[in-house]
């Protein structure tokens, strides 16, 4: 387990996108937010009330500064675009239909160390993720930091601040109307549109 940590990070995926309603592989390809997705992401931002949110960062991905935009913009923070939090490369797979290359239920990454051809698995990320949470870590505690990324890089991150297992992480739900809320180094909230309260987020199989 991690040393403890001071800070807390509360960890958004962005809005729907049309490509995630046509089952469309995206990975470091982009895609405009939907109308629902726009509309989630309202929703989303009015979670945060009452939060005392000192900085926002985000992948640098058109979806995630879009959604963090629409989650912060009663707080007047600046958003700090963030290589380390981009989705995961599909490599060729970007841009099929999910169907076409996983034709089965199931993570399209069925393992941590299974790499797309030309893309990333997910222990590819863990360099670039874990470089982010020692910044995270260096900073002073200022009050709570929001992050927006995506579902593929928000497991590494939260593999790498709790010490999930690789085989758990890799299945883990990153639902777009569901913040993770990390306390300290040994607990995860999760907040939810959809269930309409919070709940603690087990750090091991049930």
């Amino acid at each position: 387990m991690n040393p403890l940590r001071s800070n807390r990070i509360i960890l958004a995926r962005h809005g729907e996108t049309f490509f995630n309603r046509d089952s469309r592989i995206m990975g470091q390809f982009d895609s405009p937010l939907t109308p629902e997705g726009l509309a989630v992401a309202g929703q989303v931002g009015r979670l945060l009330d009452g939060e005392a949110i000192a900085a926002v960062y985000s992948s640098p991905l058109g979806r995630a500064l879009a959604s963090a935009k629409i989650y912060t913009q009663s707080l007047g923070l600046p958003i700090t675009p963030t290589e380390a939090m981009a989705e995961l490369s599909f490599g060729s797979w970007e841009g099929l239909l999910r169907v076409v290359v996983k034709p089965e239920p199931g993570p399209l990454r069925a393992s941590w160390d299974e790499r797309p051809p030309g893309g990333e698995s997910y222990r590819d990320a863990e360099a670039r993720v874990g470089a982010f949470i020692k910044r995270i870590e260096e900073l002073p505690e200022t009050g709570t930091i929001f992050i927006v990324g995506h579902a593929g890089v928000n497991r590494v991150f939260l593999r790498l601040w709790v010490g999930l297992e690789p085989g758990y992480a890799v299945r883990l739900l990153c639902p777009h109307d569901t913040l993770f809320i990390l306390e300290g180094d040994n607990r995860v909230l999760t907040r939810s549109l959809t269930r309409g309260d919070s709940r603690d987020l087990p750090l091991a199989p049930e």
